[in-house]
Formats: C-alpha cells, sequence, structure tokens
C-alpha cells in the first residue's frame, strides 16, 4: 500500500530581511490519531484510495487535511528510489510542493491539531516526529534546498 505525503514550501523565507542567512520554511501539522502517534509532528497526506495515483492522493489529501490547493513538483526520494518504507507493506511517497496561490491559509481540518511553518535547519529535529518521517526529515536538513 502507498501513503503520498507533501513538504509544502512557505511563500517566505526565514532570515531573507536580516544579514543571517536564508532558512526555507516548511509545513508540518501535528497528528491527532492514532493514539499511538497522537502529538507527533509529520508532513501532511495519508493513505490512496482505490485506484488514485501518488499526485492524486496527495492533492486529495491535502485539500481534506489542510484546505488548500498545491502544486506538485519532483519527488524526495530514498536512496532506493521506492518510496520511504513505513511498516512492513506500506511505503510512503513524499512530493515538494507549493501553496497554488499565496492568499490560502492552511487549517488543521482533519487529522491534525495543529500546523507549523518550520525552518529547515538543525532544529528541525528538535520535534517530535512520527517515526515514519524521521529519514526524511533527515535527507531534507542535509540537501536544504527545495527545488522551484
Amino acid at each position: 500500500m502507498i501513503v503520498a505525503a507533501a513538504i509544502i514550501r512557505s511563500g517566505t523565507v526565514r532570515g531573507a530581511e536580516s544579514s543571517s542567512p536564508a532558512v526555507p520554511e516548511v509545513l508540518i501539522g501535528r497528528r491527532t490519531a492514532p493514539a499511538a502517534l497522537a502529538g507527533c509532528w509529520e508532513f501532511p497526506g495519508g493513505k490512496l484510495e482505490p485506484g488514485e495515483t501518488p499526485h492524486q492522493g496527495v492533492h486529495r489529501e491535502i485539500r481534506e487535511e489542510l484546505g488548500i490547493e498545491i502544486d506538485l513538483g519532483e519527488e524526495l526520494s530514498p536512496a532506493d528510489g521506492d518510496g520511504w518504507p513505513i511498516g512492513k507493506n506500506l511505503r510512503m511517497k513524499v512530493f515538494y510542493a507549493r501553496m497554488r496561490e499565496a492568499t490560502q491559509t492552511p487549517a488543521p481540518l482533519e487529522g491534525h491539531d495543529l500546523l507549523r511553518w518550520a525552518a529547515i535547519d538543525s532544529h528541525l529535529m528538535d520535534y517530535t516526529w512520527i517515526p515514519a518521517n524521521i529519514p526524511i526529515v533527515k535527507k531534507l536538513i542535509t540537501h536544504k534546498e527545495i527545488p522551484h
């Protein structure tokens, strides 16, 4: 089974107005369920419905969970290129994304109780991540650059 998620980049960059180096920010959500993962942070997304492609699924999930429309970019893949392992029979496809319109405001509609724009720096690991997202966060911090 496939899960699809989005690394949604903000339209602003922390530090861009000052002399400090510019650091891109991404949207993360704090889960409300299941109980074992409640309170942990993740990149928004979810399981595909029958017949959906990963692109279709991540668009649907982001609309349902956050109430926004996104444009997808390239996939952030693990070394083997076949999605990130989540469990015995689950793999996650993760795509870079941007909000389609800057005037949209994401809201925690389903599955999350809090959303946050987080800088892609060493402090990103300070959040309590769901286990499946930890290798993704580490790769994101290492690369730092988010494709447009």
